[in-house]
């Protein structure tokens, strides 16, 4: 493979955390349990990346969906709470529609349209293909690349492998942009041109791996990086 221009050189976002708001299930949650919506929500994401870690480590792959079923019932079970059945339903398509931050779709939309995009993600192809439609991005970012494929989860190697394969170019010439602190080493570790997404959180980059190429505060400030 060789390194494309830098004009055509391609942009593959992450999707939670990144484009869509995993927080945003804290509004349900605080529906069904007052008061403490905002902590189940966090706990709820935490565990939900702890299993994919582990679920690599072991090589118990199922899909992103199962996972997050598993980890809300971990985490409700820890909590000493407990929902009915259609509760659970209710929070997990919440879960599955995630709508994007808000800058997401004019930061996107705004940049040339000759910038080849795609996503790579954790998720499950389908569902976050449902997200990017719902959001109005399909057109914009058509391809999303799911570890369906390689059934492993980021950070392994092999996940961010599908992004330069898939454009046909070195990994230096992809630039990756994630709001995930872990996910930038990741990329970073593997060659890709990690750009992170701070999103105004005052957390500390990963002391393992290779910096970010650049750090933003949120999309707008993406179009300026990649001239």
């Amino acid at each position: 493979m060789t390194d494309a221009p830098w004009r055509f050189t391609p942009i593959v976002f992450d999707a939670y955390g990144t484009l869509f708001d995993p927080g945003a299930v804290a509004v349900p949650l605080e529906l069904k349990v007052p008061g403490r919506g905002v902590e189940l929500a966090a706990a709820w994401r935490a565990t939900q990346l702890r299993h994919t870690w582990l679920r690599t480590l072991t090589g118990t792959f199922v899909d992103f969906d199962t996972v997050t079923r598993h980890a809300l019932g971990q985490v409700l079970q820890e909590a000493g709470l407990s929902l009915d059945a259609g509760a659970i339903e209710e929070l997990l398509a919440h879960d599955r529609t995630l709508p994007p931050y808000p800058e997401v779709v004019s930061a996107v939309t705004a940049i040339e349209a000759d910038w080849p995009m795609a996503i790579l993600t954790n998720g499950t192809q389908s569902t976050v293909e449902t997200m990017v439609r719902a959001a109005g991005l399909a057109e914009r970012i058509p391809t999303v690349l799911s570890v369906d494929v390689v059934r492993a989860y980021k950070p392994s190697p092999q996940v961010y492998r599908m992004a330069s394969d898939h454009f046909g170019v070195d990994p230096s010439a992809v630039h990756f942009v994630s709001g995930n602190p872990w996910d930038c080493a990741g990329a970073a570790a593997f060659g890709l041109r990690a750009i992170r997404l701070r999103r105004g959180s005052a957390a500390d980059d990963e002391r393992i791996g290779p910096p970010p190429a650049a750090t933003i505060d949120d999309l707008t400030g993406l179009a300026a990086v990649l001239r």
